[in-house]
């Protein structure tokens, strides 16, 4: 399967001692793209195929940042956003969205904002780094409000998630597309958890938007 093409797998984060590294992270720190494809059709019969993909493992957003990533539950280290998508693959020639999420603590407002930040972090890296994509979005699913986990472990409702358009980048019904392909990899335990869960997932099309087109 192609694993985004953003990076050659395995992904290689800051490396962790012992047989497992710190708070469960793989020895050597080592992490893939955990990648579902998905096609459909849209409202107007026309075909649209997308691969949704997180960074595998115990590893999200840190709590509260929009700028650094969590890696390991417990104990957790962090990393900067821009020394983790320093390492995309400038070959990406495909349009490219960024999923801002944001975990159950916080009232839903602030999450939500909090949630288009990383989106919109994310993008910024995206555009700094994947320079031949010709086009690269935000969508905001906003704050967990269902079916919440222990605070120690929410680093789970944060992932760090891409989408790639393989086909149908102008249909309307591409935001809702993204998210069907979430819940797809969440039924197929690709995904760590249900995009249904969270406050923006009926509001996708008004979430979504491109930042370079």
């Amino acid at each position: 399967m192609d694993l985004l093409r953003l990076a050659p797998p395995p992904w290689r984060a800051l490396p962790e001692k012992g047989p497992r590294g710190e708070g469960g992270v793989p020895a050597g720190g080592v992490y893939h793209w955990d990648v579902t494809d998905f096609a459909t059709t849209d409202r107007r019969g026309q075909p649209v195929r997308v691969q949704v993909g997180h960074i595998s493992g115990p590893f999200g957003w840190s709590l509260a940042a929009v700028d650094r990533i969590q890696i390991g539950a417990r104990p957790a280290r962090d990393l900067p956003l821009a020394e983790l998508m320093s390492h995309l693959g400038a070959s990406e020639n495909r349009p490219v969205v960024a999923v801002g999420m944001a975990s159950h603590e916080g009232d839903v407002a602030a999450e939500e904002n909090r949630a288009q930040a990383r989106s919109d972090n994310l993008a910024a890296q995206a555009m700094r780094h994947l320079t031949q994509a010709p086009k690269i979005g935000t969508l905001n699913l906003g704050r967990r409000v269902g079916n919440t986990v222990p605070r120690e472990q929410s680093v789970y409702e944060r992932p760090v998630a891409l989408a790639v358009v393989i086909e149908g980048a102008d249909s309307p019904d591409l935001p809702r597309v993204i998210g069907e392909a979430l819940v797809r990899a969440y039924e197929t335990r690709r995904f760590p958890i249900d995009a249904r869960d969270y406050s923006r997932f009926a509001h996708t099309v008004e979430s979504f938007q491109w930042v370079r087109n």
